[in-house]
């Protein structure tokens, strides 16, 4: 196998991560509450605000987060087609040399 089918399997597994990451975040944010929001805010925990921005805009939010999700198991999936491409195409070729050998 070769460094760049290497690559392409590490950036297939960091794509997958990632959007196991953003449809996690999207779940935390559609079951937190305004009103939980609000008092993480007025407890001056950091980034409350952009939590209570977000839960605000919910809708919005998630229609977001769902978008990126659904952007990164795209690619991820062009990935691994190209990962299946490179060792179908590797083997036609072993396949070809030994037949016509």
């Amino acid at each position: 196998m070769t460094a760049t089918l290497w690559l392409l399997i590490g950036a297939g597994t960091v794509l997958l991560v990632l959007a196991g990451v953003v449809e996690t975040a999207a779940g935390a944010v559609a079951r937190t509450s305004a009103p939980r929001a609000e008092k993480l805010v007025d407890d001056g925990v950091r980034g409350a605000e952009v939590l209570l921005r977000l839960v605000t805009e919910l809708p919005r939010t998630l229609a977001v987060l769902a978008l990126l999700a659904t952007l990164l198991r795209t690619v991820y999936v062009v990935v691994v087609v190209v990962i299946v491409a490179e060792l179908v195409g590797a083997m036609a070729g072993m396949v070809a040399g030994a037949v016509l050998a």
